[in-house]
């Protein structure tokens, strides 16, 4: 089991990586020069593993950061809707309990490792996790109470926040698979993704500020994908050719393929139809819940795909043959990001209310007109991202 087995340490590297041993991929990202990461040293199962994170020695006492190009996408806590909501945790803190032993010691070490990723990267210490070990605790108050199970199908899935400010109601759920596989090729990056979502963090490439028509209608002055710009290459997901033969088979080929082309472009036409690659990249529009700051695009956020999360192929030999579904307009592909930013970590500090210094607004304050708000709840989604799906 995966266990922290010393105390932070200053590292002068000014690489990231995971090295777990025997791993499928490694791929070292380069970051500006002032960052200087934060080494974490783990011990799994007797191999090293060494984790870099960021500095937060840019970040002054009172919390003021040194540079204003701050990046988020986040829930909105508790939309207007009454049939879906969203909620933040009460107290900073994720009470959470394990589905079963399988997952349990499948999965507390690398989510330990990942939870301390997100404190190196700068999350404060009040943002804390609280396991409920009882059964009959859990049963009696599953809506606090975040469901961890462990799947050996190869996906990701967890519930953004809390779906009900109601002790009895529906449970949030995490589910995990440590395949080296999916997403980002490493497990413990994977499930800092996932700690994401669970604080209440979307998808850094969903903001619809960085896309333009015919995939969003924001009209922002990031853009980065769709028309003229980075390619959305519907085809290339792994789920394009079995969602193409449902729709013509229950549609008929023009009924089909003309369904398929609005699941290829808007995400709540892909949720309609049931197409889980496109939901997952596709831009959230204005009936969903979320609140985006329109600074620069979070080129390192470890909430954004890389390329090739969810294309077809799979990893081979240590080489990611998967098929890139979005790059940059140069050409450029989305890294593999496995750490938290610092834009992540002040997108939940946002979400939390935690207050800082020397920012000029919350932003959920109209008067900001930097800031873009979008208060609609979902209407059509499971309320989950990274879907029950295969992230490839």
């Amino acid at each position: 089991m995966l266990k922290l087995s010393s105390v932070l340490a200053l590292s002068a590297l000014a690489i990231r990586h995971v090295d777990a041993g025997s791993r499928m991929w490694e791929s070292p990202l380069h970051y500006k020069s002032q960052d200087e990461p934060v080494e974490i040293k783990l011990s799994l199962e007797g191999n090293n593993v060494t984790i870099l994170g960021v500095d937060t020695s840019s970040i002054s006492d009172n919390g003021t950061e040194s540079s204003n190009d701050k990046r988020w996408v986040s829930i909105k806590n508790a939309g207007q809707n009454q049939r879906n909501k969203s909620y933040r945790w009460p107290d900073k803190t994720i009470t959470f309990h394990f589905k079963d032993e399988t997952a349990k010691d499948r999965l507390s070490g690398p989510l330990d490792a990942a939870k301390a990723m997100w404190a190196v990267a700068g999350l404060p210490p009040d943002f804390r996790y609280e396991e409920v070990e009882d059964e009959a605790e859990y049963q009696s108050r599953k809506g606090a109470i975040l469901l961890i199970s462990y799947n050996t199908e190869g996906f990701l899935a967890t519930s953004l926040g809390r779906p009900t400010e109601n002790d009895n109601g529906p449970s949030p759920e995490m589910k995990l698979s440590d395949s080296t596989s999916i997403g980002t090729l490493n497990v413990i990056a994977n499930f800092a993704h996932e700690l994401g979502h669970a604080w209440g963090m979307h998808h850094e490439h969903q903001n619809p500020q960085f896309w333009t028509d015919p995939y969003s209608e924001a009209n922002g002055n990031r853009v980065q994908f769709g028309e003229g710009h980075g390619p959305f290459n519907c085809e290339a997901l792994s789920d394009y050719a079995a969602t193409r033969t449902r729709l013509i088979a229950d549609n008929g080929e023009s009924g089909g393929l003309r369904r398929l082309e609005a699941a290829c472009t808007k995400r709540a036409s892909a949720i309609e139809h049931g197409f889980r690659g496109a939901m997952e990249w596709l831009p959230l529009d204005d009936g969903e819940d979320f609140v985006a700051s329109e600074k620069p695009f979070d080129k390192l956020s470890i909430m954004l795909y890389p390329s090739q999360a969810g294309g077809k192929g799979g990893v081979s030999g240590g080489t990611d043959n998967r098929e890139s579904v979005l790059e940059f307009p140069n050409g450029e592909k989305l890294p593999i990001n496995t750490v938290p930013s610092r834009q992540d970590v002040e997108g939940l500090k946002k979400l939390y209310n935690v207050k800082r210094g020397g920012f000029k607004s919350f932003l959920s304050e109209s008067s900001d007109a930097s800031n873009s708000r979008f208060e609609a709840v979902r209407a059509e989604d499971l309320g989950q991202s990274c879907s029950n799906r295969k992230r490839k």
